[in-house]
């Protein structure tokens, strides 16, 4: 069952696996009637956009899939481009793509090529598909909705969410590329949130610490007491489930996030009040 309800129709980036998976999932879950699955795994985003129409709540759910490099002007503009074929309109982007370091490196001995790609992904990438979507929403119609209570209410004319990570506001040792472009997103985030504003646009953030993907499995085979580690020191006791990030991906997304914009949601068992130690 899904933990809200919205219509409209989404892009989703990193969609073949971990977080982008399961927030494109839990899109079509939640009502919506497209959703574009975006990944460079062409197949296995394929894959992931066909079984999302077993869940899909809408009558009018399309589910459409691409190939896209985030990294890559043309292929995001060729990704854009089909959404507004199949769709008309793009009402939710959701900025899941990301990449790890290649093998944790005091900052001195940081590989500049990894550094390159990492902020290449994780901040550039991010920038440049909020680029070509926000020219797309801009100049949409904004989306009503009828209240019993409060009336008519706008829900602006689109909203976008960026995935970044408890590193946008901390560091851990010997990953100074992710770190970095995690702060870069977080800065992308509030400076698009301030100039998008008056186009209708809401952009917000959200910062998982750990959680169940893949990404994970590679940080567990170069720390063998990872999972010790996470079940000591956060109050919850373990790793995240990727749906429960997607959960407040679709909350900003939502009715309920009207006024909110320019934040970030911080999804880290706790660790932020302090470790439990």
């Amino acid at each position: 069952m899904s933990q809200t309800t919205l219509g409209g129709y989404t892009i989703v980036t990193g969609a073949a696996s971990g977080i982008g998976k399961e927030t494109a999932l839990a899109f079509a879950e939640a009502g919506a009637k497209g959703v574009l699955f975006g990944d460079l795994q062409a197949e296995k985003v394929a894959e992931v956009a066909e079984e999302s129409k077993k869940s899909a709540a809408s009558d009018e759910y399309k589910a459409v899939s691409c190939k896209v490099d985030i990294t890559n002007v043309q292929s995001i503009q060729d990704m854009v481009a089909l959404a507004l074929k199949e769709f008309g309109r793009v009402d939710y982007l959701v900025n899941s793509a990301g990449a790890d370091i290649k093998a944790l490196a005091p900052f001195h001995e940081t590989s500049d090529e990894d550094f390159d790609r990492v902020l290449n992904v994780n901040a550039k990438g991010a920038y440049l598909v909020s680029k070509a979507v926000a020219v797309v929403i801009a100049v949409q119609e904004p989306v009503k909705v009828s209240t019993k209570r409060f009336g008519e209410r706008t829900l602006s004319r689109g909203a976008i969410v960026n995935v970044a990570s408890a590193m946008a506001f901390g560091a851990v040792p010997g990953k100074t590329p992710y770190i970095t472009s995690k702060h870069a997103l977080l800065g992308i985030t509030r400076a698009s949130a301030m100039d998008l504003n008056r186009a209708g646009i809401r952009v917000n953030i959200v910062s998982p610490t750990w959680v169940n993907t893949p990404m994970l499995d590679g940080d567990r085979e170069r720390v063998p007491h990872l999972d010790q580690l996470i079940k000591e020191i956060l109050p919850i006791g373990r790793a995240a489930e990727p749906d429960e990030v997607a959960a407040a991906v679709l909350y900003l997304c939502g009715p309920g996030a009207t006024y909110v914009t320019g934040a970030n949601i911080m999804i880290d068992g706790g660790l932020s009040i302090g470790p439990s130690l």
